[in-house]
């Protein structure tokens, strides 16, 4: 349902663009996967998504209709999403690029969060860089990896050229986010699916039969890509093989009266199984072969004793 509202969302903010075919924008955020992956995974960022792809129609129908209410509504928005994925505060400073209202609501924000803010989406990346130098083993995390976005947004970088120079500030910015961290590049996918909306509605009112064609392609294309993404589901993370893992991790831990430890990616797992843990929700770092009389569920190999074995995770007794 989350994914429904979201592109609804990017559907009614082209069609404040564009009357007759500004639908089409939400159609095409499903040329992209990050959108759909997105809300595949096991986590509370997605509620924040829909409520931030809102407030980006309502900040843009202020301008359009040039009416502060909606401003408000629009920072209200802000404020539930930013409570379920807090990298929703980076909206007020993007719309402060090209709205008075949101400046000294990005002041405000910036004051007291700029040193997170700033870090945020530069942490992993100076991590990797530190640690190639040192010649270290690094951890890749995608969805905290720079440049890997310029791939992920896939055919939608077709429309940047037709921009409407309206959303220009905002599309700048969280294309610059989304390439430093890739888990800031769906921000930036209602921006991409509006210019190429742009680009379709130029096709079509240029009336040339090639026009015509690439238009209709691109939205046969939207279509079997939105059933594509939606197969993949059965591949997505986590599989059974994730989930038994934990359940045993957990079992054995409770039948050797041993803490349980598992690697931070699982935590957010963990804890739907209602099995507390504070290795969740960023990169951690742990020497498990220094841990005492505990259970250990993790990708990595630890000098300790194996219980068993799920695909790549590994359940240790140390």
């Amino acid at each position: 349902m989350g994914l429904i509202f979201s592109v609804l969302a990017i559907a009614w903010t082209g069609s404040l663009f564009n009357k007759e075919h500004g639908w089409i924008a939400g159609a095409f955020s499903f040329l992209s996967p990050i959108l759909s992956a997105e809300f595949l995974k096991f986590e509370n960022d997605q509620l924040g998504y829909v409520f931030l792809f809102w407030a980006i129609y309502f900040f843009y129908k202020a301008k359009t209709l040039r009416q502060q209410k909606y401003n408000l509504v629009s920072l209200f928005l802000i404020i539930i999403g930013s409570a379920f994925w807090n990298g929703g505060a980076y909206l007020p400073i993007a719309f402060a690029l090209s709205s008075w209202f949101f400046i000294p609501i990005a002041g405000i924000i910036l004051f007291f969060f700029s040193r997170g803010l700033i870090w945020a989406p530069l942490a992993h990346s100076t991590e990797i860089i530190t640690r190639t130098i040192k010649g270290e083993n690094f951890p890749l995390v995608l969805e905290q990896t720079p440049l890997v976005a310029i791939k992920d947004w896939f055919l939608l970088w077709f429309g940047v050229g037709t921009l409407n120079k309206t959303i220009l500030p905002q599309l700048t910015f969280f294309l610059a986010m989304g390439i430093l961290q890739v888990k800031f590049a769906v921000l930036a996918i209602p921006f991409l699916s509006i210019g190429l909306m742009n680009f379709f509605a130029k096709t079509i009112e240029s009336k040339k039969k090639w026009a015509n064609s690439l238009a209709v392609f691109l939205v046969i294309l939207c279509f079997f890509l939105s059933i594509l993404w939606g197969a993949l589901i059965f591949s997505y993370w986590p599989n059974p093989q994730v989930w038994s893992a934990i359940d045993y991790g957990i079992q054995k831990s409770k039948d050797l009266n041993a803490a349980f430890e598992p690697h931070w990616d699982l935590g957010y797992l963990v804890h739907w199984k209602n099995q507390p843990t504070q290795s969740f929700g960023s990169i951690q770092y742990k020497d498990y072969n220094s841990m005492k009389n505990m259970v250990i569920l993790t990708e990595d190999d630890v000098n300790c004793v194996e219980l068993k074995r799920f695909d790549k995770l590994k359940v240790f007794k140390c």
